[in-house]
């Protein structure tokens, strides 16, 4: 499956010396933590449209 796989996909490049890679999933962790989301709420696209749109919107107003 292609979850399989990217999950353990080696990405290219340089980390800074002495820092380890990252995994997709410790990113996605993060990412979820940061945020403050539900993994389920990913299940109703509907939801997780909704409220990608409004972390979208809160970043464009930070930058702004």
């Amino acid at each position: 499956a292609w979850t399989a796989r990217v999950s353990t996909l080696d990405i290219e490049g340089q980390t800074p010396r002495g820092w380890p890679r990252k995994t997709w999933a410790e990113v996605i962790r993060s990412d979820l933590w940061e945020f403050n989301l539900d993994p389920a709420a990913a299940l109703d696209r509907m939801k997780w449209k909704a409220i990608l749109k409004d972390i979208a919107a809160m970043q464009h107003h930070t930058c702004h």
